[in-house]
């Protein structure tokens, strides 16, 4: 078994990876990322776009500490108000991971239980390739027909995301 090498949060702040995606790291490991595709990118506008309609202060490809030694990147993060940091260190309001055809759908969902045990209220999943959505809640995960928001009158569907998009590139 090769040895591991444990980074710090300092060192893991200070670098760089202009060749692939930036990678998360878990209990002092670095835990490679799939690189963003097109879909996932067209996806990530869509939700940014209705998340901002709705007033809310919504990025990509978001740093989150979870706690020390913890940084995941969401996809996906919308917050109440602008986030204090450039590594926001408090739970945003939504988290939205979008599997790739790369992804371990496994690895995502404890990705989203970490994220619902940190206190983010609403977590979703997108797996684009089955054509399904999911919201990760108390009970686990469940399949859903649209992501909601009833208190800011956001819903949102598989087919809304997907808008535009030629049926063969999903």
């Amino acid at each position: 078994m090769a040895a591991v090498t444990k980074i710090s949060p300092e060192e893991y702040r200070q670098m760089t990876f202009p060749d692939r995606a930036w990678p998360e790291l878990v209990n002092g490991e670095l835990r490679e990322r799939s690189v963003p595709t097109l879909l996932h990118q067209w996806i990530e506008k869509k939700l940014v776009g209705a998340l901002d309609r709705v007033g809310l202060f919504a990025f990509t490809e978001l740093h989150l500490v979870l706690r020390d030694g913890e940084y995941r990147v969401a996809d996906t993060a919308a917050f109440l108000s602008f986030p204090q940091g450039d590594w926001p260190a408090s739970p945003p309001l939504v988290t939205v991971e979008i599997i790739s055809r790369t992804d371990v759908m496994r690895e995502a969902i404890a990705k989203c239980r970490e994220y619902r045990d940190w206190g983010v209220e609403n977590v979703w999943l997108v797996e684009p390739a089955n054509r399904a959505l999911y919201v990760y809640g108390a009970t686990g995960l469940h399949e859903v027909e649209a992501f909601e928001l009833p208190a800011y009158n956001l819903r949102i569907t598989l087919d809304e995301l997907l808008a535009g998009i030629p049926p063969q590139s999903v």
